[in-house]
Formats: C-alpha cells, structure tokens, sequence
C-alpha cells in the first residue's frame, strides 16, 4: 500500500485545537486580540510596521479588503520609496518571529494527533 499523501489547504491550523484560542488567520492579523504589542513596541519593528499595520488595519477590520489584497496594493505601489521596503521588510521579520513565538504555544491534545491516528489504523 502506497503512502497516503495529506494536503492542508490555508487555514487548516484553526481547526487545530478544541483548546485554548486558535492560530490566526491572515485577516486576523490586525485583530487586538492577535497583535503584539510588546514586539511591535520594540525597537525592531517600531515604526515600520507600526506604520504598515496602520494603514492595513483599517481597511481589513472594516471588511474593503482582505490583508493580502492591501499588502499587494502597497507593494505594487511602493516604487522605488525606500520607507515602504523597510516597512515590508519588517513586516515579513515581525510575522517571522510572531509565528515561531505562538507555535511554542499549540496544545498537546490536538485535532491533527486524532488524523494520524486514523491513518495509521
């Protein structure tokens, strides 16, 4: 019998856990509830992406576009002004460390542990 091949598509971590609050998903990055304050605060990522998460916020919460759709808008526009490569740029290392923050955080007791087993029988 062939290996089985298992694909998760986006957003397959949310359903991760019946415990504790979920991964978020891409729009709700912008969400209190999922900010960092304390890392965004930091001298690392101050003002880029404070700058580049005031500008996304309003138009995801306020439900105009999704956060993909305005991080396109500005990287297609940002030309050759080097503030908005700074800001990208310490977007993509503030989610970098974000992730590896919150992923020491999954449960043990998980949706995903039920799935392999069910394979395995």
């Amino acid at each position: 019998m062939a290996n089985p091949l298992i694909i998760f598509g986006a957003g397959a971590s949310h359903d991760y856990s019946p415990y504790g609050t979920p991964p978020p998903l891409t729009d709700h990055l912008v969400d209190p509830r999922f900010l960092d304050s304390d890392m965004i605060r930091s001298k690392k990522y101050r003002h880029e992406v404070a700058s580049l998460l005031s500008e996304i916020s309003p138009q995801v919460v306020g439900k105009k576009k999704t956060f993909e759709d305005v991080l396109t808008s500005i990287k297609k526009e940002m030309g050759h002004h080097s503030h908005r490569k700074d800001q990208i740029v310490g977007l993509q290392f503030y989610l970098k460390e974000y992730f590896e923050k919150i992923s020491g955080n999954f449960q043990d007791i998980n949706h995903y542990r039920t799935l392999l087993s069910r394979i395995s029988d």
